[in-house]
């Protein structure tokens, strides 16, 4: 029998112990997680340009004009930045949003629009200072896309509906309810279809006029954002951990595993499709470029500082945008890797 000091004896003491020393570990482990919480794990091909404390909170969405001249960036606080590409140089802000940016997108590189949380759509003459036009949707906007062959701007919202609206005026054209909140909206090049992705890990095709095409296989990880393929065969998206490819013929679902540690926020396909961009959220933010044709990762880019947000190709498929939590913009030439 082991005596006992105080009651206790030295077993229970060694027993203790070693509880003690799990407990430190667990707990180490913890902070060391909460702390890492968007670091990197990797390192890769740095930007060649960085574009620090833009967006005051962070940086939400992106948008290349046609040709790749200008890029526009967007954030928390509300405001539209558009940048001269590649110099950096900053040639406008614009300023009307009172909530986070969640689209971005350009019209006859002349013209831009956005669409926030604060539920405002509003049309940009970039060389102005001022809204060309604008509407007041009933809720926050997740997503904004164009059609120009209708000349239709379509936004998906927190209220579970998809909305379209005339560009001359932005007044209401159709809308289309979809039953759980909008995640992510994407149209094809052609402008004959219009995917969207869900809460509820719904995916659908609707023609312009919001009327159903097809329902994709669900899987039970959200797409949070889409994008369909240049040649208009194949959908891909983000979610926690994979990446989901949508063979949009036979609507059937094909997920890969990723390098990424957590939910993929933004994927871009290269103007030639044989590239996938992704950069990762939450626990991750890590940058990759995926070679489509072998599913082989073609580069590692140096990742943000915080929580990756957007991911954009430029028209010409040289330069990879990001942006993040991080505040800033990054440009990397692909061109270099």
């Amino acid at each position: 029998m082991l005596p006992k000091v105080f009651g206790v004896s030295s077993g229970d003491h060694t027993a203790a112990n070693r509880l003690k020393g799990l407990l430190v570990i667990l707990l180490c482990a913890l902070v060391l997680f909460c702390v890492s919480g968007c670091k990197p794990f990797r390192y890769g091909q740095g930007p060649f340009l960085r574009l620090d404390k833009v967006h005051d909170a962070g940086t939400t969405c992106l948008a290349f004009d046609g040709i790749g001249r200008r890029l526009a960036s967007a954030g928390y606080r509300g405001e539209v930045i558009v940048w001269a590409i590649p110099s950096g140089k900053r040639l406008t802000t614009l300023k009307a949003h009172r909530k986070p940016v969640r689209g971005l997108c350009w019209i006859d590189n002349a013209l831009l629009l956005s669409g926030a949380e604060d539920g405002r759509i509003l049309l940009w003459d970039v060389a102005g200072e001022q809204p060309r036009g604008f509407t007041n949707t009933p809720a926050p906007v997740t997503s904004l896309i164009f059609l120009p062959r209708e000349r239709l701007v379509v936004s998906g919202h927190t209220d579970g509906w998809i909305r379209s609206f005339t560009l001359s005026r932005l007044r209401p054209a159709a809308e289309f309810p979809v039953g759980a909140p909008v995640l992510s909206l994407a149209v094809d090049a052609q402008g004959k279809r219009i995917a969207v992705s869900t809460e509820n890990g719904r995916v659908i095709l609707l023609s312009p006029m919001l009327q159903l095409i097809k329902e994709l296989e669900t899987s039970s990880r959200n797409a949070f954002e889409i994008r369909f393929s240049p040649d208009g065969t194949q959908l891909a998206g983000g979610a926690w951990y994979r990446l989901l490819f949508w063979d949009l013929h036979s609507g059937l679902l094909r997920m890969q595993d990723t390098e990424h540690w957590g939910k993929i926020a933004s994927v871009d396909y290269s103007p030639d499709g044989k590239r996938l961009a992704s950069i990762g959220r939450i626990t991750d933010n890590n940058i990759r470029v995926l070679d489509l044709k072998t599913g082989a990762v073609e580069c590692r880019l140096e990742p943000h500082a915080l929580c990756g947000a957007v991911v954009r190709f430029s028209p010409d498929g040289r330069f990879l945008a990001t942006g993040s939590d991080d505040e800033s913009v990054r440009l990397y030439d692909l061109s270099r890797s």
